[in-house]
C-alpha cells in the first residue's frame, strides 16, 4: 500500500507501461517546477537523445538549458573555428 513508484513499477512487464507513464508526469511536473517549459524540455530530449545517453545527468529539467547552451557554444566554434 502507498508505495507509490516502487510500486508500480515493481510489476514485471505488466507494470512497465505504467512506470513510464508515471515517469512521464513526474519529468514534466519536475521541468515545471524548475521554471522549464515541459514542451520544450521534452522536444529537447528527443532532439538530444544521443548526447542524452553519454551524459544524462546533464540533461535533467533543471539543468538541460545548460547542455543546451554548450552544445550550442561548440557547434559555434566548429563553424568559425
Amino acid at each position: 500500500m502507498g508505495g507509490g513508484l516502487a510500486e508500480a513499477c515493481g510489476g514485471g512487464s505488466v507494470g512497465r507501461p505504467r512506470c513510464v507513464r508515471i515517469l512521464r508526469i513526474e519529468s514534466l511536473s519536475v521541468a515545471e517546477l524548475c521554471g522549464a517549459n515541459p514542451f520544450d524540455y521534452l522536444t529537447a530530449l528527443q532532439r538530444h537523445a544521443v548526447e542524452i545517453a553519454r551524459d544524462p545527468t546533464a540533461w535533467m529539467p533543471w539543468n538541460y538549458h545548460a547542455a543546451l547552451g554548450a552544445r550550442a557554444a561548440a557547434a559555434a566554434e566548429i563553424t568559425t573555428g
